[in-house]
């Protein structure tokens, strides 16, 4: 529905290669209307959380 969003965003950080089990953690405002990109490392994934304002 319409409205703003808080989107936290869990993500494998840059060290991935040496340490695995680093994330990193971003969070920002977003709506309805925004398409979330994401670069993830090779095998990785994410995690997003995503609530309304």
């Amino acid at each position: 529905s319409e409205g703003d969003y808080q989107a936290t965003i869990y993500t494998d950080a840059e060290d991935v290669e040496r340490n695995p089990n680093n994330l990193d953690r971003q969070v920002r405002k977003v709506t309805r209307k925004d398409i979330i990109e994401l670069n993830l490392a090779k095998d990785g994934g994410a995690l997003l959380h995503i609530r309304r304002l």
